[in-house]
């Protein structure tokens, strides 16, 4: 899951996550902890984050691995040419998207418009035909 502000600059709502990525955790007992992913288990599929540790009995600090479902991507490492392009390409997208919106809702207006015309049109000549009725 990506943050509002990463949200509204690229046009999406999810990427994959990466070594360098900075996450904040959303739910558990590290709620609102922030650091850089150190590393990712495919296999078991976790993520240990830098700063998320536990203590063990002997004083030492254990990495905690969560679930990628408990974190939020604060920050993009767009060090990688390939996954920065991606990125960029569906900003691109977005904007076309956005643009499109406009003219559409231009045309949309346009339309009501004229409807609304048409039907005051209508209501004129209903009048005048209760007024020829009186008559």
């Amino acid at each position: 899951m990506l943050a509002k502000n990463l949200r509204s600059e690229y046009g999406i709502r999810t990427a994959s996550l990466r070594k360098g990525d900075t996450v904040q955790v959303v739910r558990g007992d590290y709620k609102g902890h922030e650091g850089k992913v150190a590393s990712i288990e495919n296999s078991a599929g976790k993520v240990i984050v830098e700063g998320v540790n536990i203590a063990k009995m002997d004083g030492t600090n254990k990495p905690v691995r969560l679930s990628p479902s408990k974190l939020m991507i604060t920050k993009l490492d767009l060090s990688d040419k390939m996954r920065k392009e991606s990125f960029e390409s569906g900003k691109k997208g977005k904007e076309k998207e956005e643009k499109g919106k406009g003219e559409k809702a231009e045309r949309k207006a346009k339309a009501e418009k004229e409807k609304g015309k048409a039907k005051a049109k209508g209501k004129e000549k209903e009048k005048e035909k209760e007024k020829e009725k009186e008559r």
